[in-house]
């Protein structure tokens, strides 16, 4: 079961990764981080957590 807090990796084909990495940077609260090959990419996301304030 995922925790949602743990990165989460994906890989794609060379025929998606355009669009992909496209839709990567407008996914709110996770940090992407992409690294593309001739075979296509692997696509990391990092949960960004708030930093708590304190009084």
């Amino acid at each position: 079961m995922y925790d949602g807090t743990s990165p989460l990796t994906f890989m794609l084909r060379p025929d998606t990764v355009g669009q992909a990495l496209e839709a990567t940077s407008i996914v709110p609260g996770w940090q992407a981080e992409s690294t593309v090959t001739p075979e296509g990419a692997t696509v990391r996301f990092t949960r960004m957590v708030a930093k708590e304030h304190t009084a």
